[in-house]
């Protein structure tokens, strides 16, 4: 699934430290977010927990009772940032077998094969945002959910992650720094520049 949002031209300044963790709270479906490790400055290692998702009708999902069904799921979350001029960028996760995270009782150990956003840059003021899920039986739940209810759960998605992001670049921009060690990038797009289109509301909303 795919939007079109705005974002206004010009030169935009980040610091990669700033682009991660990578907010994963804000998604609908997720009940916990922590994050285990950080692996360097593009991928880190989170343990997630989401509730069960059981079709108690069409559009209408419940929650089982305490403890049954919930999962739980270890991912790698990445950033890549584009390549070249044409390239989109990158946030990917998948999931991660981790020694020192095995499947914990009162929980299902779910798996997420390969998912995230990419944001592509068009037009000069315009970003296309897509967001990717492979199926697997343990995210078919909330997929078909999102399905019976058409397009309304994406937008939300989308619409909370706007609002985080808009909200943590404004924090970011006011503690960055003047220093000689700050990093001024104009040849791409980035997650920073892109939270600037995210936080219009969407022309257009492809399925």
């Amino acid at each position: 699934m795919a939007y079109l949002a705005p974002r206004p031209s010009g030169r935009h300044r980040c610091r990669s430290s700033l682009l991660f963790p990578i907010p994963l709270s804000f998604l609908p479906y997720i009940r916990n977010c922590e994050l285990i490790y950080r692996v360097d400055d593009d991928d880190f290692l989170y343990r997630v927990v989401t509730p069960s998702v059981r079709q108690g009708g069409v559009g209408s999902p419940t929650s089982a009772q305490p403890g049954e069904g919930i999962q739980d799921f270890i991912l790698l979350a990445s950033k890549r940032k584009p390549c070249g001029s044409g390239d989109p960028y990158v946030i990917a996760l998948r999931s991660v077998s981790l020694p020192t995270h095995p499947p914990t009782e009162g929980y299902n150990r779910g798996e997420v094969l390969c998912a995230g956003f990419t944001i592509l840059e068009i037009k000069d003021n315009m970003s296309l945002v897509s967001y990717y899920n492979q199926a697997s039986p343990e995210v078919i739940p909330y997929i078909s959910t999102d399905i019976a209810g058409l397009s309304s759960t994406f937008y939300h998605t989308f619409s909370s992650c706007s609002q985080y992001l808009a909200k943590n670049r404004l924090q970011s921009a006011s503690e960055e720094p003047t220093g000689p060690d700050q990093t001024t990038n104009t040849d791409s797009p980035t997650w920073a520049a892109a939270a600037d289109g995210l936080s219009a509301p969407p022309h257009s909303t492809k399925l």
